[in-house]
């Protein structure tokens, strides 16, 4: 049998060494990825993702594991600093409730081989992909029942019973592990998974954001014809007012005119940041406006006797860019203002939300919330998230509860259900969550 030349023993050497390391590339590439998801049980994981915004992108990730007293963390690795630790309780197969640091409901998670499914107390689900690489795995120290993040969950928890027990103690309250165990509510509240009276048709809404300016919904037109409309004038005797037109979807064809379904999804007025943020919603299309459609942005922060010729020309491209963007839906804009000027009857839904929020710093001593009212824990209460809840009180207390919150000073907070905290009103439109879970983040 004739030798094989030298040149082909060669190139057959080259090519088994490139195959070679070819697999042995996608071994170390994959072959941690397999491992873990074959020997991993959907139970136990290691999770990511990612919140970015126009302006940064970091990477939070998830980390999850069995133990005593089961607990997950999530930790901020890029800037290396606690970030929220939350107990599981398991209920069955792969579902767990979880509970926050004040030992309260905060959502329940699923888990399979591929990712954690978070379902928070507002209905909504969050897709957490695991993380597949037992490089990365492994390469994080600091996972761990006995982490030192996961330790600041239980010290929390002792620190807040120990905060209420002792205002339970000052107002002549016995103090038992069940009785506080009872700020821990084990399923989703009632309120929530309930359905609610029927709602009336919304065909157009209007919302205002803006920088220290929560505006929300200011403008609203209903299929029965009711309009409501945010007042305009902080002197208003009532905050929001409604009139009926008789015709809602013609008028709502007449103030969006006929480009409206032809406008961009978004249309950017300035290029600075902390702009108000406008959203026109319509059950066909949302249409978002960053920067203030009032009046275009100019040199205005110095004297006008005073603009170069710089100054000049920049207010000159701002305003033919404002007119450009708004030469289709400006109109109807200005006429929803002229609506909010009018003072027709005023309106207000048939429970007033204030939204209650931590604040156990406060430095001046609080003012007790009235017992007539709901409380954190009613069943017409609803926890949104960590430290975040919505308590309901009749309109017909409206003024009531104005007279009371103006006895609050800046440096004080309402003590309700043994906790300090800081309350906003707000005014829920009919049907609103149909826009409202449509609004882009900004």
């Amino acid at each position: 049998m004739p030798a094989t030349p030298a040149h082909l023993v060669w190139k057959e050497r080259i090519l088994l060494a490139i195959g070679a390391a070819f697999f042995v590339a996608v071994a170390l590439r994959f072959g941690p990825m397999a491992i873990s998801y074959a020997l991993i049980p959907p139970e136990r994981g290691y999770f990511r993702y990612y919140q970015s915004s126009d302006f940064e992108h970091r990477e939070i990730y998830w980390n999850y594991w069995e133990g005593k007293g089961t607990t997950i963390a999530a930790s901020d690795i890029r800037q290396g600093y606690f970030h929220e630790t939350w107990e599981l309780v398991p209920d069955h197969g792969h579902r767990h409730f979880a509970y926050d640091a004040r030992n309260e409901f905060a959502g329940m998670l699923t888990f399979t081989r591929t990712e954690m499914v978070f379902q928070g107390t507002d209905g909504k689900q969050q897709h957490y992909p695991r993380e597949l690489d037992l490089r990365v795995i492994w390469a994080d120290r600091k996972i761990g029942p006995d982490a030192p993040r996961v330790r600041l969950l239980a010290a929390s928890r002792e620190e807040h019973h120990r905060l209420i027990a002792a205002r339970m103690q000052a107002r002549g309250l016995a103090v038992s592990p069940d009785q506080i165990a009872q700020r821990r509510p084990p399923v989703l509240n009632p309120a929530m998974a309930a359905p609610g009276p029927a709602q009336p048709v919304p065909l157009l809404a209007i919302t205002e954001y803006g920088y220290h300016n929560d505006t929300g919904t200011v403008f609203a037109v209903y299929a029965d014809g009711t309009v409501i409309c945010g007042s305009l004038s902080p002197d208003a005797a009532a905050p929001y007012h409604q009139l009926k037109i008789p015709n809602a979807v013609q008028f709502v064809r007449d103030l969006l005119g006929t480009d409206y379904g032809r406008q961009p999804a978004k249309i950017t007025l300035s290029d600075a940041t902390d702009q108000p943020a406008t959203t026109i919603w319509t059950p066909e299309k949302t249409l978002s406006i960053y920067g203030n459609w009032r009046e275009p942005d100019s040199a205005r922060w110095e004297d006008p006797k005073e603009w170069t010729e710089a100054d000049k020309q920049f207010n000159e491209d701002m305003k033919r860019r404002w007119d450009s963007a708004l030469a289709g839906i400006g109109p109807g804009l200005r006429k929803s203002d002229e609506l909010r000027a009018r003072q027709d009857s005023a309106w207000l839904p048939k429970q007033i939300e204030v939204e209650f929020s931590e604040y156990e710093n406060a430095a001046d001593k609080p003012i007790e919330w009235p017992a007539e009212w709901p409380g954190l824990y009613a069943e017409t209460s609803v926890k949104r998230e960590a430290y975040r809840y919505s308590v309901y009180v009749p309109s017909a207390d409206f003024a009531k509860l104005n007279a009371f919150l103006a006895n609050r000073g800046n440096r004080s907070a309402v003590m309700i259900d043994l906790n300090q905290m800081v309350p906003s009103v707000r005014f829920p439109f009919p049907a609103e969550r149909a826009w409202l879970e449509q609004l882009p983040p900004w």
